[in-house]
């Protein structure tokens, strides 16, 4: 399996959607992504699936990309701990994740 990082993304807020999973929130800051590609976290050995991409619209017009990641509940609090803002995420891309 072969992996290339096709993008980089900076965490500004994380939150759980009940019955969904845990969302990050922020901006790409460099390449692409879409569902199905992994955000990597290597100085803590994380990895999760990317289960859906949306955007979320803020009081003043605003707007921020939510990625909704595809983890088990009880790894939510350890995601929170090490996606404070201004964390910046890898998006790799596995050979057929498209």
């Amino acid at each position: 399996m072969s992996d290339e990082i096709a993008a980089t993304f900076e965490v500004a807020d994380t939150f759980v959607l009940t019955e969904r999973g845990l969302v990050l929130v922020g901006e790409i800051k460099s390449g692409r992504l879409h569902e199905g590609m992994l955000v990597r976290l290597p100085d803590f050995a994380l990895t999760a699936r990317i289960e859906g991409v949306a955007f979320a619209r803020h009081v003043g017009g605003t707007d921020s990309m939510c990625l909704l990641l595809d983890l088990p509940s009880e790894a939510y609090d350890r995601w929170r701990q090490v996606c404070e803002r201004g964390t910046v995420v890898l998006i790799v891309d596995v050979a057929g994740s498209a």
